[in-house]
């Protein structure tokens, strides 16, 4: 299984919008059953989509590690 990380652009297999993953789950508890999962986000026609995937639907298109900002890190210049 590919390591999928914060960051990374991945793409269903067989096609698809460029998505960002934000999380990857080594163990998802979905009733009974362990799954992992790895969840992103794209955007279409200005509309914020997301979704869990599992591991084989997706290819990675980029390594990328961004950062994401912190609630609190981030100060806005007051005017």
């Amino acid at each position: 299984m590919e390591r999928f990380k914060e960051g990374d652009m991945v793409q269903v297999r067989g096609g698809g919008p460029e998505m960002l993953v934000v999380g990857a789950y080594e163990e998802l508890q979905c009733g009974d059953e362990a799954i992992v999962g790895i969840f992103c986000v794209w955007d279409s026609d200005h509309q914020l989509n997301e979704r869990v995937f599992a591991p084989d639907e997706l290819d990675i298109i980029r390594y990328e590690r961004r950062r994401f900002a912190r609630p609190g890190l981030v100060s806005v210049p007051q005017s």
